[in-house]
């Protein structure tokens, strides 16, 4: 009689916290590992179901407070995305968890570790349809082929990250600033090698003990 009593809550705890994941899901053009799904779940409903809903539809108590209202994620229709009408990438997502958005309900969660925060960000992926038939654009490259890399975190790490992976001339990055190699052929040296010839002295440059003796 008592499991029978507890059986209904069990249900309610299971719908809560969403199903479990057994299986790889390719999401976003990404094979996504179960473990990797199961660990942003409880990440997700720990940190962001409040608002946006444990089936993401973002209809809560809290929610219906708040303006702007928070994302329905099961539409994965964004806003702060470089390529409008495009899913977001990794590393636009990730910036919005981290930093939140001012102005709105949204807070950051800097306490996340790169492998939550990876999490997070491939479990905000399965309440939508669209990531499992689409992929976002590309993240652009400089005209090097090094990859431009969003921040994802606002530390100095972060930026050195960042700054490493495309040398723009004034980053610090040391391949902006390595001094062009000059190669010199024919012609004169860069330089006259310093002078072979004796020095020129006089009897008055020796010490007087070493003058010659002048005859009067």
């Amino acid at each position: 009689m008592r499991a029978l009593a507890l059986f209904p809550l069990l249900l309610a705890l299971a719908a809560c916290g969403g199903p479990g994941f057994d299986k790889p899901l390719t999401l976003g053009g990404v094979v996504v590992e179960p473990a990797t799904l199961n660990r942003g779940r409880d990440l997700y409903n720990r940190y962001c179901a409040t608002c946006h809903g444990f089936d993401g539809k973002a209809d809560t108590s809290q929610a219906r407070q708040l303006d702007p209202r928070p994302r329905d994620l099961t539409l994965a229709v964004f806003k702060r995305v470089e390529t409008p009408g495009a899913l977001p990438t990794d590393a636009e997502l990730s910036t919005i968890i981290v930093n939140g958005i001012p102005g709105t309900g949204m807070p950051g969660w800097p306490q996340l570790d790169p492998d939550e925060l990876q999490a997070v960000v491939h479990y905000l992926k399965t309440f939508s349809q669209r990531w499992k038939t689409e992929a976002p654009p590309a993240d652009k490259k400089s005209g090097d082929g090094a990859m431009n890399v969003l921040p994802v975190r606002d530390d100095a790490a972060s930026f050195r990250a960042a700054s490493r992976a495309t040398p723009v001339e004034g980053s610090g990055h040391p391949e902006a600033h390595r001094a062009p190699r000059i190669s010199i052929r024919g012609g004169a040296p860069p330089s006259a090698p310093p002078s072979t010839q004796p020095l020129q002295t006089t009897d008055a440059d020796l010490p007087r003990s070493q003058q010659p003796l002048q005859m009067r």
